[in-house]
Order: structure tokens, then sequence, then C-alpha cells
């Protein structure tokens, strides 16, 4: 089998796909890319493609229209993804050529931020030409539960659907957690609005006013740094807020592996990657129930905690749960890696493939989602350890 993938930009954790994939017996991987690598991901310590085993081509070096139709051509008779519906326009107009040249065509898409949504005519005509596109095509692997329950909305049936998420491969920690008593919460992440930190820092003045010995690190990099210095110095708690610049990817796993609990309180997040990578470093997580993650969390309630809004007192329960009860949340990373690592995700994306080629057989479906709990370990509402429930943080003077 040959693939070709069309993705809109180098990033660390589809690479690990794409090594994964081209590394399978009969496999052959071409991956084009719309662009080069942005500032912004750079910001973040991402890195530029390197040399890879399969062939790279960079739609931005060159006439990207020519370069377009000779690869639909070129590669009619090869399995295709292409990364979004609307998103990249090199890639809409890849999508019409295959699927007038009758190539085997897959979608991948996040559920759009509805913040960005089109309203109105504009977005009645882009939520028609996506469901014509998604409907003609073989599918759409959907990144979590929102994006599968918004491609039904605009009319996608339900047998082109298939569930996947981003995934890793996991880094082995170069250090471990120390030994004292304090209760250790990491963000990594963007620096901006939509991530929701600053309900994350009024959650630790809670849990700081409860008597609960929390430090909160934030690693990334953004143009709100020097607002969570000054609602950290506000809450009276600058002392235990650490705001570190960002770091790269192999760096990662070992500030996880340093902390208790990691934490994602985005408004919107696709899915929310660095959940992945505190999984795999073995540390239960938190995340909003606007995260894509949220879904492979609440089906396992012992790897974290969901909480329904990005809210300081949400959050600060759900932290101070698991500060509770840290004997309940144990994550074992070679679970992890076997329910969401990416050879069990790779294994999925494969079986997909061949199932909408014959689909008499039981469809697949990820590890997360056979037979394990509906519901998640709920945050507590309303109470905490005294069982008066959590204010609004107070701000100092």
């Amino acid at each position: 089998m040959r693939i070709v993938i069309w993705m809109n930009q180098p990033s660390h954790y589809q690479t690990a796909f794409f090594r994964e994939l081209s590394g399978r017996a009969g496999i052959t991987l071409a991956v084009c890319y719309a662009t080069e690598l942005p500032q912004q991901r750079r910001a973040l310590g991402w890195t530029d493609a390197g040399q890879e085993k399969f062939a790279q081509t960079f739609l931005s070096r060159g006439n990207w229209f020519t370069t377009v139709v000779r690869t639909a051509w070129r590669e009619r008779r090869s399995v295709h993804l292409v990364n979004g519906v609307w998103s990249v326009p090199s890639f809409v107009l890849a999508s019409w050529l295959l699927w007038i040249f009758r190539a085997p065509l897959f979608f991948h898409s996040e559920a759009p931020n509805p913040a960005l949504e089109r309203r109105g005519l504009i977005g009645g005509i882009k939520r028609w030409v996506g469901r014509l596109m998604v409907n003609r095509s073989r599918g759409i692997f959907v990144i979590g539960r929102k994006a599968g329950s918004y491609y039904r909305s605009i009319g996608v049936t339900a047998e082109k659907i298939f569930k996947f998420a981003y995934f890793v491969s996991p880094v082995p920690a170069a250090s471990a957690r120390s030994d004292d008593d304090n209760f250790q919460i990491i963000y990594v992440g963007q620096f901006v609005e939509r991530k929701g930190v600053s309900p994350l820092i009024g959650a630790v003045a809670l849990l700081r006013q409860e008597g609960i010995p929390a430090i909160l690190r934030l690693v990334g990099a953004g143009p709100l740094a020097q607002q969570y210095r000054s609602e950290a110095a506000a809450f009276g708690i600058k002392d235990f807020v650490a705001i570190e610049g960002a770091v790269r990817p192999e760096e990662i796993p070992a500030r996880f592996a340093a902390a208790d609990v990691a934490v994602l309180t985005s408004h919107f997040d696709g899915w929310g990657l660095t959940m992945n990578e505190a999984l795999h470093a073995g540390k239960p997580v938190v995340v909003t129930a606007n995260c894509g993650v949220e879904e492979l969390v609440r089906h396992r309630p012992e790897w974290g905690a969901v909480v329904s809004r990005c809210e300081a007192h949400e959050i600060a329960e759900a932290l101070a749960k698991i500060h509770r009860q840290r004997d309940r949340f144990v994550v074992d990373p070679a679970e992890v890696e076997a329910v969401i690592g990416c050879a069990a995700m790779t294994d999925h994306f494969l079986a997909c493939v061949e199932w909408s080629r014959n689909p008499t057989t039981a469809r697949p479906e990820p590890r997360w989602s056979i037979a394990q709990p509906a519901n998640p370990v709920p945050a507590t509402r309303g109470a905490n350890l005294d069982g008066h429930g959590f204010r609004p943080p107070a701000k100092v003077g």
C-alpha cells in the first residue's frame, strides 16, 4: 500500500505517526506539506522537518498549483489522507482532483473552534461543501468526540466517521518527582487567552488558601506571560508560580515527570497533545470538557478528571481531589502506550483503511472506546477539604 498524507506543516507528533507508519511492512509513505514550520511554533521549541525515510514535499517551495495537480494525478492509485477539510486552499484543490480521479481519499480533522466558526451564508456554504466532500470520500478521521459531533451535525453519514486522536511516541524522562511535600502542578503550551491559564492561576490561589501546598509551573511562550506574573502577584502567590520559557519537545517528558499533575484548562482545544505526554510520563491530568482529550480521560477515570468549565473553583476542586486521593489516580505508562501509543493508533488507522475497502468485518474502534467506564471521576462540586466549597480567589490588597 502506498499512502500520501497532505499535512499543513511539520510537527513532532505527526512525524512520530509518519515514522511508525512508514516502518510497517508493505507500506510506502509520502508526505506533502503545505508550508514550512511557522515562527509561532518555533517559539514553542518545535523544529523544522529533518531527513526522514519517507518522502517529503513542500508546496511553499515552488508552484503549489502545478505540484498539487501533478501529485494528484501521479498518486491517483495511492491512499490519501488530507489534513483538514477547508483550512488549506491547496488541499481543497487536491481533494477535488483526487475525487475526480477516483483515488481512495480520507480526511483528518479536529472540530472547528466555535469562536471562529463562520455563520450566515458563508458558513452555510462551507458546511454544504464539507458535507459533500466528506460523504464522497472514504471517510474522515475525527480528533475527539466534539469533532465527530460536528461532522454528524453538518450531515456527514455515520459510516464515514472514524474516531481518532493525536498521539506521540513516549520519550524516557531524564528526571523524576522530588521528595518535597509540595503539590506540583504543570501546564505546558501557549500563553494565550484560549488556553485558560488565568483561571488556573486563580485555582492555585484557592488551593493555597485551603492549605494545599500547590506550586504551579507554566512552561511555554506567548504574549500573556507578563499578565500571568501580575495575576500571581495580585493573588499573593507570585512565589508559588514559576513562569518558564518554551523547551524543545524532547525535554517536555522530564518536565512532566517532575510534577504531580498536568493541567490543560483550555476554552477550546481540538485534542491537547501535552496531556498524552503527561500520561506517558505516568502523571494524572485535569482537562476541561472543551478539549478533545477529555474523552480519553472520561473512559480512564484513574487517569485524571474532567471539569465542565474553565473556572477557577472547578479546576481547584478537581486538583484538590487528586491531591487528597493520590492512590486513586494512578497512571501506568505501559497501559497508556497500549491504549493511545503510536503503534496502537497506527494499527487503528490501518484497520480503518482496510475496513473502508471491505466493511464486512466489525467496524474498528480505538481501544479507549471499547468496554470502558462511561463516566469520569467527577470533581466534587461545592466541597473542599472543609466541606464549604471553593469561592472565587481573593486578590491581595
